[in-house]
């Protein structure tokens, strides 16, 4: 029986940014001499006025985040030993997936990942991620999900940083050649995603 080849392709995906708008106060100058006589409904008029000013939303400064694929997809092809073992793994530096991560925001950012299905698929409990680079969120392997998980973070402005993901795939014998091509691949993507704090 020839090994099966895998292959986990990453995709960037899509990039969210939030930005916090900051608040401005502004003073009210003292009215004029006799201002103090006015009639009730002058004064709801100006607290009015007042509370329109302090809530008035300023723009932020503009902070700058990017991402970009360094790795853009991984194979996999386990060997005799990987069928023994139950599993074949891809590891960084030299395997993994790497991803580059720019943000100019003062609070840094949150990377985030998950998985997109093709056909056939690595079922999404056999397909593990770690990520060995400082600053990870998931340090031991765990299954992918089809919704983001949180794989890395800074709370400092980075430039052009390395963020790495190991890749395990477990449950070999659950998947099994398709006819006679001796070998069939299995494809996942894996979607990226960055969102400053």
């Amino acid at each position: 029986m020839e090994p099966d080849p895998w292959s986990a392709t990453v995709t960037p995906h899509r990039k969210r940014k939030h930005v916090k708008a900051a608040m401005e106060e502004n003073g009210v100058a003292a009215g004029p001499p006799g201002s103090g006589d006015r009639p009730a409904s002058g004064t709801r008029l100006l607290a009015c006025l007042i509370a329109l000013l302090l809530l008035r939303p300023v723009p932020a400064a503009h902070a700058e985040t990017s991402i970009s694929i360094v790795t853009n997809n991984r194979s996999l092809a386990p060997a005799q030993t990987d069928y023994e073992a139950g599993f074949v793994e891809s590891l960084s530096p030299s395997g993994g997936i790497r991803v580059r991560v720019t943000t100019t925001a003062s609070a840094g950012l949150l990377l985030f990942v998950s998985c997109g299905t093709a056909s056939p698929p690595i079922a999404l409990s056999d397909l593990l991620i770690k990520c060995p680079t400082a600053g990870s969120l998931i340090t031991a392997y765990t299954g992918i999900t089809a919704l983001d998980q949180a794989l890395w973070s800074t709370s400092v402005p980075v430039s052009n940083q390395d963020v790495d993901t190991d890749i395990k795939v477990i449950g070999l014998w659950d998947y099994s050649d398709a006819g006679s091509a001796g070998s069939t691949s299995y494809t996942n993507t894996l979607i990226y995603t960055v969102v400053e704090q």
